[in-house]
Formats: C-alpha cells, sequence, structure tokens
C-alpha cells in the first residue's frame, strides 16, 4: 500500500495526505515527469484491438476540418477512420483488459475505491480533440505518448453548445496553457473547463472517478428495498375503525388509515445507506470479461483449491469495498465473521489474499472458493 505521508513522485513530490488536503476537489496540479523512466504501457494497435471489440465500449470523435461539425461514432467499432480529419478514439474501463493499465490505476490507492472508477485510454491523430468541455469528477489526465497541449479555465459559465453531438463549452474562455509531453500528468477538480489537443499522435490515460448522483442513489435505494420486501414478513393486518363517527366530508380520506399506513411504514426494517453503497458501488461493468476468463482457465476443485498455498489475486475487473458489517463483491453482500475481518478488509484494500491464511476458516476457504469459481479471483502462478 500506498505510504500516505511520503512524498510521491507521482504527486510531484506532495505526500497523498497533502495532495488531498490541498487539491483534491478543489484546483488543479500539473505534475510533470510524474513517473521516472517512464516506458510506454500500451501501445496504439493494443488499444485499436480493444476499441473494436463488440463488449468494449468505445467511441470514435471527428471534426471536420471545413465545416468544424463534430461527429461521434460509438461502439461496437468495425474499423477506425482513415481520413485527413482530426479524430480520436476512447476506449474505456482499459484497467479491466490491460494489467499494465490496472497497474498504473493502483497508483492512486490513496484515494478510495469507492470513489475511483477507471482508466480511458485516448489516442488521436495530430490536432484530435473531444472539444472544451467539464468533467462533473474529478479526473488525472496523463500523457502516455505523444504531446497534448491543454488549454483550463476556472470559469463559471458552463452552457453548452445547442444540438451538439458532443456536450462542449460555449464560451470556452482559457486561463493557463501547458504542453504535456510523455510522463506528464495533470489532475483537475470537477467542473474546471479544459480543452486538450493532440499535437502529432498521441495517447492519454484519463483516470476518472465516479461520483454518484443523489438521485441515482435514492432510486437504487428504493429498489433494493423492494426486492427485500419479498422476503419481508409483512403483517396481514387488517384496518379497522369501529370509533370511525359519522362524516360531512365523505369525500376525504379519513386521518386514522393514513395513520394505520405511516405506523406500519415506520416499523418496516430499512436498508442501510452503507449497505447500498457497498452492492452499488460493486456493480461491475461488464460480467462477459469472467466468461471468457473462464473459458480459457482450468479452474481447480475445492479440494486442489484448498491445497494451493499461492497468492489469490482480484481479477482486475472485480470490485470490492466493506464497511462496519459487511464485505461486498461485485455487487454481493458477505457477513463480515469477526474471525474474518481482517482477512477480508486485506483482500479489499490489497487486493491480494494468500490462500495459507484462510486455510484453517473453512466457512470462509468455501466462500472465497466461489469467488474463484466465478473467475472474481485469480490463483497467481
Amino acid at each position: 500500500m500506498i505510504d500516505i505521508n511520503l512524498p510521491q513522485i507521482l504527486l510531484g513530490g506532495l505526500n497523498a495526505k497533502q495532495f488531498m488536503q490541498e487539491y483534491w476537489h478543489k484546483k488543479p496540479l500539473l505534475i510533470k515527469s510524474c513517473i521516472q523512466n517512464y516506458k510506454s504501457i500500451i501501445t496504439k494497435n493494443q488499444l485499436f484491438d480493444l476499441a473494436c471489440q463488440d463488449n468494449i465500449k468505445s467511441r470514435v470523435i471527428q471534426q471536420n476540418n471545413k465545416t468544424k461539425k463534430w461527429h461521434v461514432k460509438q461502439s461496437p467499432l468495425s474499423s477506425l477512420p482513415k481520413t485527413n480529419n482530426p479524430w480520436t478514439v476512447l476506449v474505456t474501463n482499459v484497467n479491466e483488459y490491460n494489467d499494465e493499465i490496472y497497474k498504473f490505476m493502483q497508483k492512486f490507492a490513496f484515494i478510495p475505491y469507492a470513489r475511483l472508477d477507471d482508466v480511458m485510454v485516448s489516442y488521436a491523430t495530430d490536432g484530435g480533440s473531444v472539444g472544451a468541455h467539464f468533467d462533473t469528477y474529478d479526473v488525472f489526465l496523463f500523457q502516455g505518448m505523444g504531446k497534448r497541449c491543454w488549454q483550463i479555465s476556472s470559469q463559471t459559465d458552463l452552457s453548452l453548445v445547442p444540438d451538439s453531438p458532443l456536450k462542449l463549452l460555449q464560451n470556452f474562455a482559457p486561463e493557463q496553457e501547458w504542453i504535456l509531453e510523455e510522463g506528464d500528468m495533470l489532475y483537475l477538480p470537477p467542473h474546471y473547463a479544459h480543452h486538450g489537443v493532440a499535437l502529432g499522435e498521441c495517447m492519454t490515460y484519463s483516470v476518472g472517478f465516479r461520483a454518484p448522483a443523489l438521485n441515482e442513489l435514492i432510486f437504487e435505494y428504493f429498489m433494493d428495498m423492494v426486492a427485500l420486501l419479498e422476503d419481508y414478513d409483512i403483517p396481514n393486518t387488517i384496518y379497522s375503525d369501529a370509533d370511525q363517527p359519522a362524516t360531512i366530508k365523505p369525500g376525504e380520506i379519513p386521518q386514522k388509515m393514513a395513520d394505520f399506513l405511516q405506523t406500519s411504514l415506520d416499523n418496516l426494517v430499512m436498508p442501510s445507506a452503507s449497505h447500498l453503497l457497498g452492492t452499488y458501488l460493486t456493480k461491475l461493468n461488464d460480467e462477459s470479461i469472467f466468461e471468457d476468463y473462464l473459458n480459457n482457465t482450468q479452474i481447480l476443485s475445492l479440494i486442489e483449491f484448498s491445497q494451493k498455498t499461492n497468492i489469490i489475486n482480484m481479477h482486475n475487473a472485480s470490485k470490492a469495498n466493506y464497511d462496519k458489517e459487511y464485505f461486498y463483491i461485485n455487487g454481493e453482500r458477505s457477513i463480515c465473521e469477526i474471525e474474518h475481518i481482517e482477512l477480508l478488509h486485506s483482500l479489499a484494500d490489497e487486493r491480494i489474499l494468500n490462500i495459507l491464511s484462510i486455510k484453517k476458516h473453512a466457512y470462509l476457504i468455501q466462500e472465497v472458493y466461489e469467488w474463484y469459481s466465478n473467475g472474481w479471483l485469480i490463483i497467481k502462478q
């Protein structure tokens, strides 16, 4: 794990505590040469192969040189452009498919995994861009190949160009400008306007952070509650009103009837907000990635698995979080027994676990084996 008190080259000499206190969600930070002896970790051909896979979310963005109109093509992509117009291809969740990009993402583990979303990798031809825009989340923009000119602005005018296939700023007014070279990185907080243009061929890694919207969370909360109600023993008490007086307002709903329902609702055991977050935050982007893995892997039996002494790694696409009561993995909730807490918390934090450490826990080893047989965990050879 990262020592949050030690200065980090990745953060321009700041330690993680300083960065989070002074910059995170507050102001931009330009970091030159944030990785020593940097070498490109994904080639453009590797990225192109991912971009053209049916199950991977990608898109191509072009701007016509003459009309200046923008064109967007969403995945699945059968091919990439062959045109003189500048173009960009963007591929999301590359960390799930490329081990080196996954390792790169882990450099940001000083920020909760509940916030860390994915690494989107973009390739652009000379002049390629996605236009002036803003993101609603924090982002680190790392220059992985070539050069890109970035302009940024703290402007509060975030009005958008009407009738555009992209969410482009209508009145972008740049305040600062830099040229990022291989190994440089720019951090931007949410709603900070920015515009990047490729200077020759270039690749940029965007480390994005999820920021769930409240309406989304509340919707998920009640969907979760509906699922719980299917197994909930709801009282079948029949409303009675022996003391109902005669009324001259027959169209009015009796207050006693409203109280009858309200009291019953108040007595329902509502799902915990933390429990909802655990399952919501660990939901998978795409389960087919595990199917692909299992189709090409020999899965051990439980007995064979139990006899191993290897390290277990979480699959790149697996997500895990925990709270005071439960361990959450890929949208499923598991009770954290007292004797298992340290082990499961270590699995979520470090994303690795030694099989030796769980051998004496019969229940836990069966549960971990189930995750392994789902393809969620991988035995490191």
